[in-house]
């Protein structure tokens, strides 16, 4: 530490690394930065999320692959025979795409271009299917499922719930 505040250190150290820098602003002109979130696919081309390419192939991927990936088919067509199973085959199958779909990648991107951040697989996929099925998160769909017929928020008051039962065991 003495070294560091030694007078003929400073002096010495700042000829080698070349004094300061000063900076100069220019008056007649402005520079503007900008920042973007890409996307690199398999094949290395770097795509913006909100580009049409980019969803476009997402969607042509999930369309065309139900016959393929048997997590896209379950997904779309017997949604109770979802298991982590089918999540796990359905990752496997997304990584090796040429575009190398991940689900954190997935996330990013319908985050930036939908504004839904942490959207669950399940709603991504289904998205993907039909642009009429909402974006959820994993908390929204759980809260979706445990609501009430009704509306209500009263947990108990669901068909079949004991007065004074916990209502989250069956």
């Amino acid at each position: 530490m003495a070294l560091l505040r030694n007078a003929d250190f400073k002096i010495l150290s700042s000829r080698i690394l070349g004094g300061t820098q000063a900076f100069y602003k220019a008056i007649e002109h402005e520079d503007t930065v900008t920042s973007a979130y890409l996307v690199r696919d398999g094949l290395g081309r770097e795509q913006k999320p909100r580009t049409i390419s980019w969803t476009f192939t997402w969607r042509r991927f999930v369309r065309e692959n139900p016959a393929k990936v048997q997590a896209i088919r379950i997904l779309l067509s017997r949604p109770k025979d979802w298991s982590t199973e089918a999540l796990s085959e359905l990752e496997g199958q997304l990584a090796t795409t040429p575009e190398r779909f991940t689900i954190e990648t997935l996330q990013k991107v319908h985050q930036v271009r939908y504004g839904k951040a942490l959207a669950d697989v399940i709603s991504m996929v289904k998205h993907a299917a039909r642009e009429e099925e909402p974006l959820l998160t994993a908390e929204e769909r759980v809260s979706a499922r445990l609501r009430p017929p009704d509306g209500s928020t009263d947990v108990s008051q669901r068909p079949g719930a004991l007065a004074g039962a916990d209502p989250f065991i069956t």
